[in-house]
């Protein structure tokens, strides 16, 4: 068959609805035409029979569904598990949030709960202020279950701390103990809209000019019995330290040799600090160390106070500091 009866014998058959026939090269033998086009036929005839083709196809939204028939099943097996989960637990009790367990909680084991989970959280002395500042709540509301306090007690217990004389200031940081309570318990809610903080002094605090430090010391020098006072001032004016950090001061925190100070307990982590000493700072360290060794004898222990517990009475106790 030549090439130009191929390709006419070609564009003929697509007229009648042969797809992609082939054409012939030259030379080539028209048996391989013929049995082509039956084996088409044959093709075609099994398709239309069964509807599916012979050869191998990707079905992929039949595969996508048998797959989500799957996940669902798995899907059901699993909420299924976690219902009957659900119901054991219940049937025990043990379905209440922490919450729920927590408001069931009278008072006084409320705090003693809350009290014992801050103190990883906060600084020892924060702790103490903490647990001072809930005593006149344990003695008010006592086995008082949490569920029941409402506004009507807690503007009782502020006027009853009122009557007693107690600042806004203290009275704001008991309640402030008392919100956190109820706030873990989910209760606050019910009772915040009607307690508001009392109104607290904002008075700001300036530095002593020199002139008025000078005269403090004197004062404070004139005085035996002001001795400590004034060994403290010395300190403060010349280191920088607070009151606090003054009286946890230990003599192991006393580098004699260099002439500087650690603090190792402070208000926050930024305060823990290495402070020089200068001559005066020195002097009164000094002043300190023979008034030790009068009093307790010249061995003095590395974990004692350079402000002792109860001193200027007749058994000042130096494993504890001053409360002064």
């Amino acid at each position: 068959m030549s090439f130009v009866d191929a390709h006419l014998q070609g564009r003929m058959g697509h007229r009648k609805g042969y797809e992609f026939l082939p054409v012939l090269r030259a030379r080539q033998p028209s048996g391989g035409f013929q049995s082509f086009v039956e084996r088409r036929r044959r093709q075609r005839s099994e398709q239309a029979e069964d509807r599916q083709p012979r050869r191998p196809a990707a079905n992929f939204l039949h595969g996508s569904f048998r797959h989500s028939r799957r996940v669902i099943v798995h899907a059901e097996d699993e909420a299924q598990a976690k219902e009957k989960e659900l119901i054991a637990s219940a049937s025990q009790g043990k379905l209440a949030p922490a919450s729920q367990q927590f408001s069931k909680l009278n008072v006084t084991d409320a705090i003693e709960r809350y009290l014992a989970d801050r103190a990883v959280h906060v600084q020892p002395g924060s702790r103490r202020s903490e647990s001072d500042h809930a005593k006149p709540l344990r003695e008010y509301f006592g086995g008082l279950p949490i569920s029941r306090i409402n506004s009507g007690l807690i503007l009782a217990y502020v006027r009853e701390r009122k009557f007693e004389n107690i600042s806004n200031t203290t009275i704001n940081m008991e309640i402030g103990i008392l919100r956190r309570i109820l706030k873990r318990a989910r209760r606050w809610h019910f009772v915040a809209d009607e307690i508001r903080r009392l109104p607290e002094r904002r008075d700001i605090g300036r530095a002593l000019q020199p002139d008025e430090k000078l005269r403090l010391l004197k004062v404070a020098q004139a005085r035996p019995e002001w001795e400590t006072a004034y060994l403290a001032s010395m300190l403060a004016l010349n280191t920088t330290m607070r009151g606090c950090e003054i009286k946890q001061l230990r003599w192991r925190d006393i580098d004699f040799i260099d002439h500087n100070l650690v603090i190792r307990r402070s208000k926050t982590e930024a305060g823990e600090r290495l402070i020089p000493l200068n001559a005066n700072a020195y002097q009164a360290i000094m002043r300190l160390r023979e008034r030790a060794r009068s009093l307790f004898g010249s061995d003095l222990q590395p974990d004692w106070y350079l402000f002792p517990k109860a001193e200027g009475y007749s058994k000042p106790d130096p494993t504890k500091p001053t409360s002064g």
